[in-house]
């Protein structure tokens, strides 16, 4: 039997998102739980994410940022274990990451202010340490509970639409502490590139 091989990973680009589709029991959950509660989203899709990372660029590099509690690597900037906001060198990470991912990409590339506003934010919530929002990420596949919209701490896909909406690819209609994996692979703004695992 010939082994199956992967396309080339493309360059990577500012807010380029990776959505994973993780092996564990907790990304089970989270992927069984967003296919029951959203079903009619998730008619369009073989399987449902169950987590979101980004990229940004740090020290002139693409760095993977992500909100979590099940990764088990150091953070690359601090070189600390965390749970909550984490940066990550994209190599390892990918090496690392438990899954399936996938390489969204914007259809328009952000203006050049929208990049700094979105790095700036991604950077800010990384320096603060910000942790894992827990109560919220259950509360955005909940239809009886409405999310209030904060980032005082934040889940990965609250992540990145906050970081997404300081670099104007999503409105402000759009509740960022609502957002789940599944809802980032339906916006209008993001197409999907290629399976990087």
């Amino acid at each position: 039997m010939m082994a199956t091989t992967l396309s080339p990973i493309p360059d990577l680009l500012h807010a380029d998102c990776l959505v994973c589709y993780g092996k564990g029991r907790i990304s089970r959950w989270i992927s069984w739980g967003l296919r029951l509660r959203y079903w009619w989203r998730a008619l369009r899709f073989k399987r449902t994410p169950s987590h979101v990372a980004f990229i940004v660029q740090y020290d002139n590099a693409p760095m993977v940022f992500e909100s979590t509690t099940l990764s088990g690597l150091e953070d690359a900037i601090s070189d600390t274990a965390r749970v909550g906001v984490q940066a990550h060198e994209f190599g390892e990470w990918l090496r690392h990451y438990p899954g399936a991912v996938e390489l969204w990409r914007l259809r328009t590339p952000q203006r050049e202010s929208g990049e700094q506003a979105m790095t700036d934010y991604t950077i800010e919530r990384h320096h603060d340490q910000t942790d894992y929002d827990a109560a919220q990420a259950i509360g955005s596949g909940l239809s009886v509970i409405r999310n209030t919209e904060n980032d005082d701490a934040l889940f990965c896909s609250e992540y990145y639409a906050f970081a997404m909406r300081k670099g104007g690819s999503i409105g402000t209609h759009i509740n960022c502490s609502e957002v789940t994996p599944l809802d980032v692979t339906l916006w209008p703004c993001l197409k999907h590139l290629v399976n990087l695992k």
